[in-house]
């Protein structure tokens, strides 16, 4: 259990996603701490991070969420070519 609010990055489609926007809703709820690849889908000014910062966000990040649809495969590719498989959750819609 974590004594702190989770961080977890989420790698997001660039438009609106309804499934990905709920669950977004929910961990904003909770007070996680997140880091968005996108300005879409509910997500704050300040929770998006710039594309150059994402791998770091990643990288010290408890969780990564996979989001599929517009542009899934450069997410995919980013996750596997940065070793970051084994704390990834893969959501599909």
């Amino acid at each position: 259990m974590l004594n702190r609010p989770a961080r977890i990055a989420c790698l997001i489609p660039p438009h609106y996603d309804f499934l990905c926007a709920t669950i977004i809703d929910g961990l904003q709820q909770l007070d996680c701490h997140l880091y968005c690849s996108a300005k879409a889908s509910n997500t704050t000014e300040r929770e998006y991070v710039l594309p150059c910062q994402m791998l770091a966000c990643c990288q010290t990040s408890d969780l990564v969420l996979l989001f599929s649809n517009t542009d899934y495969l450069i997410r995919r590719s980013f996750v596997e070519e940065n070793n970051l498989i084994k704390k990834t959750i893969y959501i599909e819609g």
